[in-house]
């Protein structure tokens, strides 16, 4: 059995800003991943300025990773269609190469295991066991995302819906358009080489969201199979869900597993590598300081759950039977516009 003072499970970009935040701590910490690098991971792939903040923050580069990066992007709604000015670029990358490169550069100072599967924690006796060996912790840091071991861990969770495949062809702009569903907005978003274009929302109506994409996709010209369209669930985020992230004074739920989604958006790349850099910096903390975990951590984060509790308000004027003409006042007043331009770029 392996012990370190920090064991994070998960190697995604929630585990790569915890692995990077903790370098030169002083601590002992390994990284455990469900599969091998290169891992397929299904994701729109949009890097917000959100998100190249974090990066920045945590010295992490996207320059060795083929990108595309938009200066504006398409929004649609019924009878209305508005091509916006980002205040910074929007870029789109492939999630298989991301995730490899934040994990490549987060981990040269600690233990990577990779294609281990965690199967059960036993917390009474700060062990986490996988199906190749045992490890043991003073702090752990989940990281496994939507369907990892962890989501037991908190029930009755809310969930969106995703449906998303991969077009041979290269579009030339970035579109998100709300007319595509009633309960959220369908995508494309171009990479290098191919076209990423999905539809989501709150799930409720997910079993008709194919047939949806099918029918978006036709509409902007973009050849799709029905046999690559693949779906899965979007973690969103709720208070009573944050306020159980820390568990027993020694366990962190980040990113996707800590339910960091934005409602409206579906964006958790920022939101996973954030909490993960809050996690570790937590347990930095507490071990400096002192402090409770909880502390350290909710201190940490609280700025982040806050903008993401109004999204949920926000969320519920969007998707209500106002919302064409809340979407059309978006895109044609100024101070929304304003708004925009933040959320996206």
């Amino acid at each position: 059995m392996k012990s370190y003072d920090v064991v994070i499970a998960g190697g995604g970009p929630a585990g790569a800003g915890a692995a990077k935040a903790l370098r030169d701590s002083g601590l002992t910490y390994c990284v455990i991943e469900k599969y091998m690098y290169p891992r397929k991971k299904l994701c729109a792939g949009g890097l917000t300025n959100k998100s190249i903040k974090v990066l920045k923050e945590l010295d992490l580069s996207i320059a060795d990773i083929r990108k595309r990066a938009f200066g504006e992007v398409t929004f649609a709604g019924k009878g209305i269609e508005k091509t916006v000015t980002l205040n910074d670029p929007l870029y789109m990358v492939d999630r298989t190469e991301f995730d490899r490169a934040m994990m490549k550069q987060s981990v040269a100072d600690c233990d990577l295991y990779q294609g281990e599967t965690v199967t059960e924690l036993r917390k009474d006796e700060n062990i986490l066991m996988t199906d190749r060996d045992g490890y043991r912790f003073r702090y752990l840091i989940f990281a496994d995302g939507v369907n990892g071991y962890s989501f037991r861990l908190i029930p009755d969770r809310e969930f969106g819906f995703a449906v998303e495949c991969d077009s041979p062809v290269t579009y030339d702009r970035t579109v998100v358009d709300f007319a595509a569903t009633k309960d959220g907005y369908g995508w494309i978003f171009p990479k290098e080489g191919h076209t990423t274009v999905g539809l989501g929302g709150s799930g409720k109506h997910k079993d008709g969201y194919v047939s949806l994409l099918e029918e978006f996709c036709r509409k902007y010209g973009i050849p799709v199979e029905r046999k690559d369209i693949r779906g899965y669930r979007l973690p969103m985020f709720s208070e009573r869900v944050y306020n159980s992230d820390v568990i027993d004074g020694k366990i962190i739920l980040a990113g996707d597993a800590g339910s960091f989604v934005d409602c409206i958006t579906g964006e958790g790349i920022c939101y996973a590598l954030s909490t993960g850099m809050c996690a570790a910096r937590s347990i930095i903390e507490a071990e400096k300081n002192g402090s409770k975990l909880s502390d350290a951590f909710f201190g940490l984060t609280r700025g982040t759950a806050a903008v993401l509790s109004r999204r949920i308000k926000q969320s519920k004027v969007l998707y209500s039977p106002l919302r064409s003409y809340v979407i059309k006042k978006g895109l044609t007043r100024e101070d929304y516009l304003v708004r925009i331009r933040n959320a996206f770029g």
